[in-house]
């Protein structure tokens, strides 16, 4: 049995349909569907179905354990091949918040794939609880955020910390504010001040829910979002003060000089973190060590 039916099989059932499972796989779905029909035909059974909602027959259960080990083991038979004869090639899916991606991928794939350029990186750009679901349920390969709780199916490390700070605009309303932080430190000023806070959905969103209810500070939220560059642009503007690590004012660095930035006592760990496993394939191991060593400043 030719092995492409057995992916496609795997990604209809992903998917939950013949629709989305086309669009993922880049094929049109008349395509798709006569490779399920073939399969159907070849096992004289049903293996799922489509109404009223998409659900797998016991066969295509029982269908989808040997897919999945097929391909695997095929995956891993040419892994093994090319790591005989030297090669190291493959895909690592990647797991990153949007703007953790953008402030430390691009560097270092470019500096990964100098050394490794038969090595694909697929980035899923999403935030930190759907990384932890997405890496247990084996979708990602490694994942880079708040590893902390307990999660004895994951090898984890620590990359680098996320030092905070409060971001203040640069305008004359703001001066007094700027002046206090910057003298005693003490987060108690903020407290009639408007704020701009990423969503609890977000790893700095819950530090920062955390930071202020430790300050016993009431949050003044103007305004909110997932995306920092939009909270640091709102912030620049005039729309209120934002609390973030300084590592991402300095990478946008075009509003540096509309900001203030007052350093701030407090830091939380970023971590890596891999499905715990016998054997792993070379390409996510060398990644793995390329962004241990990697200087996170």
């Amino acid at each position: 049995m030719n092995l492409l039916p057995m992916t496609y099989f795997i990604e209809v059932t992903k998917q939950r349909g013949i629709s989305k499972a086309a669009e993922s796989l880049q094929i049109t779905q008349q395509t798709l569907s006569s490779h399920i029909a073939a399969l159907e035909k070849e096992l004289d059974c049903r293996l799922f179905v489509r109404r009223p909602k998409f659900r797998l027959t016991a066969e295509g259960e029982l269908f989808l354990e040997y897919c999945e080990k097929f391909v695997g083991l095929d995956k891993s038979m040419r892994e093994e091949f090319r790591e005989m004869t030297g090669e190291i090639a493959g895909i690592v899916r990647v797991g990153i918040s949007q703007t953790r991606s953008l402030i430390l991928m691009p560097e270092l794939i470019t500096s990964f794939q100098k050394e490794y350029p038969r090595v694909k990186i697929y980035l899923s750009e999403l935030a930190n609880d759907e990384l932890l679901s997405r890496i247990g349920d084996d979708e990602l390969d490694i994942i880079i955020g708040d590893v902390s709780g307990e999660r004895p199916d994951l090898e984890t490390c620590e990359l680098y910390r996320e030092k905070m700070a409060v971001i203040i605009p640069k305008k004359p309303e703001y001066a007094p504010l700027a002046k206090a932080l910057q003298e005693t430190g003490d987060l108690r000023h903020l407290a009639s001040w408007p704020m701009i806070t990423n969503t609890r959905n977000d790893i700095v969103g819950r530090y920062i829910s955390q930071v202020l209810l430790q300050n016993h500070i009431p949050p003044n939220i103007a305004a909110m979002s997932d995306i920092a560059g939009t909270c640091l642009r709102l912030c620049a503007e005039g729309v209120g003060v934002y609390l973030c690590p300084d590592l991402y004012i300095r990478y946008y660095r075009e509003l540096e000089d509309k900001c203030i930035t007052v350093p701030l006592p407090y830091s939380y760990a970023i971590h890596m973190a891999m499905r715990k496993t016998e054997k792993r394939a070379a390409a996510v191991e060398r990644f793995a060590a390329c962004l241990k060593e990697y200087e996170i400043t």
